[in-house]
């Protein structure tokens, strides 16, 4: 869970409580510092913004002015590379229309919510972001064991 504090998360959602219950799980988790907005155009104005790197998105895909589908569409076209989930209160068919969308643009789908959203799918979908061996600047390479003896020996290794 500790990892979870690094992640810059956005939570987009035009209804007041699910937007509150989301932000508060995930603060339970450890997530600190998550961008809210009940309008997904703002949303996207904070993404093509200075400070708009998001590694993590959470939207709503049924709101006024601009819906999940449509703001999935914009998303498209600001080459974001970071994780997407789709929540919703809707049917599970739509969910999944819009999920299969989602992943036809070649967004990275990191789930599809069903309202209200648990804990334990908040965690699910937060490790699946966390397995991108580039989330958070990193790059992970595997080694092999004489690499890793090699560098014991040579007293090499350190901690970030």
């Amino acid at each position: 869970m500790d990892a979870y504090t690094q992640l810059k998360i956005m939570v987009i959602d035009d209804d007041a409580f699910a937007l509150k219950l989301i932000v508060q799980q995930l603060e339970n988790l450890g997530c600190h510092g998550v961008v809210t907005s009940m309008q997904a155009p703002i949303g996207l104005m904070h993404l093509a913004g200075a400070n708009g790197h998001t590694d993590v998105i959470f939207c709503d895909l049924d709101m006024p002015e601009m819906d999940g589908v449509e703001f999935v569409r914009n998303l498209v076209r600001t080459s974001f590379n970071g994780g997407v989930v789709l929540v919703s209160g809707e049917d599970k068919r739509i969910l999944s229309a819009a999920e299969r969308l989602a992943r036809d643009h070649r967004l990275r789908v990191l789930g599809a919510l069903s309202k209200p959203v648990s804990p334990t799918d908040l965690r699910r979908v937060l490790d699946c972001q966390l397995d991108d061996p580039t989330v958070l600047g990193r790059v992970r390479k595997a080694y092999t064991a004489e690499e890793l003896g090699r560098a014991i020996e040579n007293d090499e290794l350190f901690c970030e």
